[in-house]
């Protein structure tokens, strides 16, 4: 695990730039580093405990990367002739699915052992954004890392709509709970009272890209793809509106037969 400096705006900055590379690999579906950090996950399965929401997210951020990581060395193990490195491949996706297991029930632990955040501030709009958000991500982790073994087999994905359904339920939660929070300033721009705004921080956009892209539900597609135009606005790299004109394209593609393809 990375260790802590001694400048608090030093680690803010390491926070940040790692959750713009976690959007970046989701984005371009890239990483420069092949190979799953294993170590980091035999820590994890032995004993992980959550003192604050801040440490889960940094251990859930952690773990997000390994799945993008898992996901790229199990596509190079595909094509290559190695055939131990599949069985390698499979030993590092179940160390993974036990760490973002172990991940689950620390935080529930956290969540209901005494002594718990205030009262005030579990229900601060904010905290309760954020804890639908990890949550989210979790349940995205988890996907990804499930699939990892399959590259290139979207028919994989229908066994995954009660995930689905959890992220899309999810974020239409944390819209309500944003949208009555926001100020309503009539000195402000509409977009700003009504959507979520610019943030370098992970928000719902990726989530729900990837929902639209993944998902083989063609309504819960297009529910993703319905808040994205009209629910989010720029977070880090991604825009809302224009991330969701991207996927309504995939989707389009996908359902077209490919005979008509050339035709529209």
């Amino acid at each position: 695990m990375r260790q802590l400096s001694n400048d608090p705006v030093d680690d803010w900055l390491v926070e940040a730039f790692g959750r713009l590379d976690i959007q970046a690999k989701l984005l371009f579906k890239s990483t420069t580093d092949n190979q799953p950090h294993t170590n980091n996950w035999a820590d994890n399965e032995k004993s992980l405990t959550l003192k604050s929401l801040h440490e889960a997210r940094q251990q859930l951020d952690s773990l997000i990367s390994e799945s993008y990581r898992l996901q790229r060395w199990a596509r190079n193990a595909d094509s290559s002739a190695n055939v131990s490195l599949l069985f390698q491949a499979l030993s590092a996706q179940q160390r993974l699915q036990r760490a973002l297991t172990s991940w689950l029930q620390a935080y529930r632990t956290w969540r209901t052992t005494p002594p718990r955040p205030s009262l005030q501030s579990l229900h601060s709009p904010q905290e309760q954004v954020a804890q639908r958000l990890l949550l989210v991500y979790h349940t995205m982790a988890s996907i990804i890392t499930a699939t990892a073994l399959y590259p290139g087999d979207e028919t994989v994905f229908d066994h995954y709509d009660l995930q689905f359904a959890s992220i899309i339920a999810s974020s239409k939660e944390i819209v309500q709970i944003y949208n009555p929070a926001t100020p309503r300033d009539p000195r402000s721009h509409a977009h700003c009272t009504q959507h979520f705004t610019f943030t370098s921080d992970l928000g719902l956009i990726p989530v729900l890209y990837y929902t639209a892209l993944k998902c083989r539900d063609p309504q819960m597609r297009r529910d993703a793809v319905s808040m994205l135009a009209t629910k989010t606005r720029q977070e880090g790299i991604w825009e809302g509106p224009i991330v969701a004109l991207i996927a309504a394209e995939v989707i389009r593609l996908e359902e077209t037969p490919y005979s008509e393809q050339g035709e529209t």
